[in-house]
């Protein structure tokens, strides 16, 4: 399957290696070019600096967005294969669900995980995006002055959207594994930083800023 799969990652927490450990093997079934974009060790996690990274590693013209976290769509591969025929990019889920812990530690054990509820659902889903290689590039890469946690998915996500305008989601949902969550801070660097993004709803805007700011690619 002419698709790569940009996965961001970096380890040191043994849940979350379980977890990728259980994802990526399930990747692999898929024939799919697997793509993982290490960020360097110490400090803040930089989704955005693995993101690119994993960009960079990407064999195809087709592109998903996923995290390490995140329970593969065998049948949305096809999807993203078909549809990015038609358009530059699209959000892989319109809502995200969650496993808990208990549920997380029997399906890494082998056990179905049809069986298993959802601990919770979120209306929405922000991260996970297809695109092409050009519209990749044309968006300069995720803004790597976003570090730690939140935000540099929507201001990717926002930047798209200001490229070429925001089509829907496919209808389906985004099954995510259990693991501890990085610290959140009410109103972090990363939120400030956002503020920038948030007015960027058209393509003159969009690249002006994008001009403006530089490429990270």
């Amino acid at each position: 399957m002419d698709v790569s799969v940009l996965i961001p990652w970096r380890g040191g927490d043994p849940q979350r290696e379980r977890v990728f450990e259980y994802v990526l093997m399930m990747w692999e079934k898929t024939g799919a070019d697997i793509c993982v974009g290490e960020d360097d060790p110490g400090g803040p996690f930089n989704c955005s600096r693995a993101q690119n990274r994993a960009f960079r590693l990407a064999k195809h013209d087709r592109l998903m967005m996923i995290g390490a976290d995140t329970v593969p769509d065998f049948e949305l591969v096809q999807v993203v294969y078909n549809r990015l025929d038609t358009v530059d990019w699209f959000p892989l889920f319109h809502e995200t669900a969650y496993y808990s812990q208990e549920s997380t530690a029997r399906i890494l054990s082998g056990a179905p995980r049809a069986a298993e509820p959802f601990e919770y659902v979120l209306p929405f889903c922000t991260g996970p995006v297809a695109l092409t290689r050009d519209a990749y590039v044309a968006t300069g890469g995720m803004d790597e002055r976003f570090s730690g946690w939140g935000y540099e998915d929507a201001a990717f996500r926002q930047t798209l959207a200001g490229l070429f305008g925001a089509p829907p989601a496919e209808p389906k949902t985004a099954r995510c594994l259990w693991h501890e969550v990085g610290h959140r801070i009410a109103v972090s660097p990363n939120e400030v930083l956002m503020r920038d993004y948030t007015p960027l709803t058209e393509p003159v805007s969009t690249r002006a800023y994008l001009d403006q700011r530089g490429s990270f690619l």
